[in-house]
């Protein structure tokens, strides 16, 4: 039978919306560069606890070195070689491994002093998450000398970011080809500023037939209606400095003050005058010609134990009161708390808390913690617990979320991540590290915002158990699309199925993981890959309707196959790729693998490595073959 409908659950009908995607600006005719090379220097700098260590690795001329002092853990940098070109971006891989009992908080800077000096004010690193600084909405932070980011790393914890996979967010360069303003770090006399530090760009559409400049070339207006003033004003809204950018202090030379002390020292936004853009574009043509190597940046990563400034927690007032103090809060139960309503988190608090071994318990039917929008929580080391009837250990729209070696139980719903409830638009990001959770419907029930931002709502699990007992392992929507979930070395499980996957511009990654359920992974939308991970369904067998218009417009076939692709969704693209050696797909009733209808331009499903125990032969690309030994079939690329 078709599973029964969830109780508010249910898939809307798929529409033909397209997500906006914001697009690089553009001048002219764009020259094509040949690829440089980019040299980085990165040295991270901790102090710790233990002994001194040292890492350098080298490949093609690029050199990365890790350093540490008294650092109790491990530092790797991937050695690699950018080719880049003006208007390009990539990602700097890195792990921190914190080998400690104790939480760190990592600042990270950066220095660009020796890069050509032509190239400070067009390269700009950036963290690619979105923060609230100074009550405004940031979506990426950009770093300099004095412009950090902060990671925090759990006991035993490890931050990785590479290409392929990162259960924090990355770190990021970018060449700025359109080089239109930029805000810097610097002093001012006499209407000049001395430049200290390039910390980020400023863009707007610019158009050579309607952004327009006065007879010295200083800007206008961005589009021909709004002058450089009011787009200034609207900018500085979401900056993440405090306050509005009082452009009648504009000095001779065109610096606003954004941030700046008495002596004239700060942060100052600048536009670029006409000819100082041709220039620019001019400079990245010579660059380019010359292939020349841009020079070192310095990428620095301050480290220091924050235990010792944990604040004892031993009962529910105490509790309540330190989390509704604003700012970074940092706690440690000492004994089991009993609340009789949600721990709330709101957007102007950081919390970090210490379980110690300990339970939090919540009696309220909403959750046992309750992160709002903009807020940040971190818990690890304890059990969160509902009181009987509590509806979610974690809730979320809109926050940050960190659960590292945390039991969640007696809830209907392990963690509710429900985006689409946010007002402004802000995209959750959840992590869950070797936790255990156990609902009675959802371990994981995830609504994001579509169409209301252009990032996607985040969730990473590494290692730990995921139950939904009688629902789904994860539990998402199609009309609620735009989420990117990793799962990596976990086990997921759920009654109807392990996970249900049917959202539209979204991300599934299953990787070295076990997912189980009546119907394994069923599939409607996005992109889906499955690498070296084991796959089972479990339920009884039943065949989709002859006519595929007779297919669930909410919800699915419960089929009983291992992987089963839905592909009734007509509106969006939905391809999902099985892969590694490692892979294990079977069902105890049913198909492997299965797709339904076939032949549909809107849906692929690829097989391009594993073992199943039904044929997939009618997914297989050119070059790979299956073979059958005892019932089972392994795919391989043809010799």
């Amino acid at each position: 039978m078709t599973h029964p409908n969830h109780p508010s659950r249910n898939d809307s009908s798929p529409n033909t919306s397209v997500r906006v995607k914001t697009l690089k600006n553009q001048i002219g005719l764009r020259i094509v560069l040949v690829a440089l090379v980019l040299i980085l220097t990165v040295v991270l700098v901790f102090s710790l606890t233990v002994a001194w260590q040292t890492n350098v690795v080298q490949s093609g001329g690029l050199t990365f070195s890790a350093e540490g002092w008294n650092f109790s853990g491990s530092m790797e940098i991937d050695g690699q070689t950018f080719e880049i070109a003006p208007g390009d971006s990539g990602l700097v891989a890195l792990s921190l491994k914190n080998e400690s009992a104790s939480l760190v908080a990592a600042s990270m800077t950066v220095s660009k002093d020796q890069l050509l000096a032509k190239a400070r004010s067009k390269i700009y690193f950036y963290v690619d998450t979105v923060v609230e600084r100074n009550g405004e909405t940031v979506d990426r932070v950009y770093l300099g000398k004095k412009s950090s980011y902060t990671y925090a790393i759990f006991p035993y914890g490890e931050v990785v970011v590479n290409e392929t996979s990162h259960n924090a967010p990355p770190l990021m360069w970018e060449w700025q080809y359109d080089t239109l303003g930029y805000y810097v770090l610097g002093t001012e006399a006499n209407g000049i500023v001395t430049v200290e530090d390039y910390i980020r760009p400023i863009e707007y559409e610019y158009d050579p037939f309607q952004t327009t400049f006065d007879a010295n070339g200083h800007l206008l207006t961005v589009d021909g209606v709004t002058t450089a003033e009011e787009f200034l004003v609207s900018l500085s809204e979401t900056d993440g400095y405090a306050g509005t950018i009082d452009v009648s202090k504009k000095t001779t030379y065109g610096y606003y003050p954004v941030d700046v002390n008495e002596r004239n020292y700060g942060v100052w936004a600048y536009f670029c005058t006409y000819g100082e853009i041709q220039t620019a574009s001019a400079e990245d043509t010579e660059l380019g010609n010359q292939q020349a190597a841009l020079g070192n940046v310095r990428v620095n990563i301050n480290a220091q134990n924050s235990r010792e400034e944990g604040t004892a927690i031993g009962n529910a007032a105490a509790l309540m009161q330190a989390v509704g103090q604003s700012g970074l809060q940092m706690l440690t139960l000492t004994e089991d708390v009993v609340l009789s309503e949600p721990l709330a988190v709101d957007e102007n608090t950081r919390l970090m808390i210490d379980l110690d071994g300990h339970t939090l318990t919540s009696n309220s039917s909403a959750a046992v913690i309750d992160a709002q929008s903009g807020a940040e929580v971190m818990v690890y080391n304890g059990t969160l617990s509902g009181g009987g009837s509590t509806l979610a250990g974690v809730a979320t729209s809109g926050a940050t979320v960190t659960l590292n070696q945390v039991t969640v139980q007696n809830v209907d719903e392990g963690l509710t991540i429900l985006d689409h409830q946010d007002a402004e638009g802000r995209d959750s990001t959840v992590r869950l590290i070797n936790c255990k959770v156990f609902a009675k419907e959802d371990a994981l029930w995830v609504k994001a915002n579509g169409a209301a931002s252009e990032k996607a709502t985040s969730i990473v699990i590494e290692g730990g158990e995921y139950h939904g007992e009688m629902y789904a392992g994860i539990l998402c929507n199609g009309t609620y699309y735009g989420v990117d979930i990793r799962i990596t070395k976990a086990t997921v499980t759920g009654y109807y199925a392990g996970i249900y996957f049917p959202a539209k511009d979204s991300l599934l990654t299953v990787d070295r993981s076990t997912v189980e359920g009546g119907t394994g992974i069923v599939i409607k939308g996005g992109t889906v890959n499955i690498v070296n991970s084991t796959v089972v369904g479990n339920g009884d067998a039943q065949e989709p309707p002859s006519d595929p218009a007779d297919l669930p417009v909410s919800g699915w076939v419960d089929t009983g196959d291992g992987i089963y692709l839905e592909a009734n969704y007509t509106a969006w693209i939905t391809a999902v790729t099985v892969s590694g050696p490692d892979t294990h797909v079977s069902s105890l009733h049913a198909l492997a693998v299965r797709q339904y209808p076939l032949a549909v331009p809107q849906a692929s499903l690829t097989v391009t490595g594993g073992t199943f125990d039904s044929s997939v032969s009618e997914y297989l690309p050119s070059g790979y073959i299956e073979t059958e030994a005892d019932g089972f079939y392994t795919v391989s690329e043809q010799p």
